[in-house]
């Protein structure tokens, strides 16, 4: 029987349903002889199938079939693994960053740092920025001045606006929490060292210049600015510090079992003898217990208070 003749139209229509093997047998066999003829609808066979249509039985056999309609999909299945792999690679992009762009945002925050502080040079450490969706930050520090160190953003990274706050570096912030890190080492290897409840995993932090404060959640708070005449920027560590500004030092405590209000009060009493026997006598304390069935705090006491 002879196929049907077809227009290109009609061919192009059919030329799906021919390829997944779901045409009439005699629309198939229309199709393949318009192919036969028409070297502009081969193209378009060749395009989707990627081989050249053969003339012969009516019926494509089985295996070409499968053939083609798997050729069909494992390019569908490659588009979409491309996709997909395009999309992970800007999600990570846009949220991680890139080492070029966090390079350039390191240089461009060292420049920025020494336009700020005209006479001093700084440094960031080699991959020390990190990025949030095209925002980039680098912490800089000052070769010439310890405490002048602080963040420097480059924000909306392909409009390059770059921002730094440095206000704890010109308010003394920066210097206080430097002589806070000493002093805290210093109390925490003491008690380490020197403690009688050796038994027990205690971390410490020493606070500076603590006052009350209505608006804190533990009614005290840091105020730097009210001791600028002792604490400024590159000042010079001394113990003595203890002397003239108010301190608070916190101690929080892994305790092995039900932690109660006299097991706090004991704390307070022993650590508050280890501190001024070490010559680091505090203002404040403020004691937690993390025991086995709850949390139990004295909050912060001032040093006369604690019997």
């Amino acid at each position: 029987m002879t196929p049907e003749k077809i227009s290109c139209g009609i061919c192009r229509d059919l030329l799906p349903l021919v390829l997944d093997g779901v045409a009439a047998p005699e629309s198939e066999a229309a199709v393949r002889a318009h192919l036969a003829a028409c070297p502009e609808c081969r193209a378009v066979w060749q395009a989707e199938c990627g081989d050249t249509p053969s003339p012969a039985p009516d019926i494509l056999p089985d295996d070409a079939r499968i053939l083609c309609r798997l050729r069909r999909r494992v390019r569908g299945w490659l588009a979409l693994a491309l996709a997909a792999a395009l999309l992970v690679a800007l999600f990570a992009y846009t949220v991680n960053g890139d080492p070029i762009s966090g390079a350039w945002a390191q240089q461009r925050a060292i420049r920025y740092a020494e336009q700020r502080f005209p006479g001093q040079t700084f440094t960031a450490p080699k991959g020390s920025w990190y990025s949030y969706y095209f925002n980039y930050s680098v912490e800089v520090q000052s070769d010439q001045s310890p405490d002048t160190h602080f963040t420097v953003e480059t924000r909306k990274w392909l409009w390059l606006d770059d921002y730094g706050t440095t206000d704890a570096v010109t308010n003394g912030v920066t210097a206080r929490q430097r002589m806070e890190q000493a002093l805290t080492d210093k109390a925490q290897r003491t008690f380490d060292a020197l403690s009688d409840r050796s038994d027990l995993d205690g971390t410490l932090q020493v606070e500076l210049c603590v006052e009350p404060d209505a608006d804190s959640s533990s009614g005290y708070a840091p105020h730097t600015e009210h001791y600028s005449d002792v604490i400024y920027l590159d000042a010079p560590m001394d113990e003595a510090i203890l002397d003239k500004v108010p301190s608070c030092l916190t101690l929080t405590i892994f305790w092995p079992t039900a932690a109660t209000e006299t097991d706090v009060q004991t704390v307070l009493r022993e650590v508050k003898q280890l501190m001024e026997q070490s010559d680091l006598p505090m203002t404040y304390y403020h004691v937690t217990l993390l025991g086995s069935d709850g949390i139990v705090g004295s909050g912060v006491v001032a040093a006369n208070a604690v019997g």
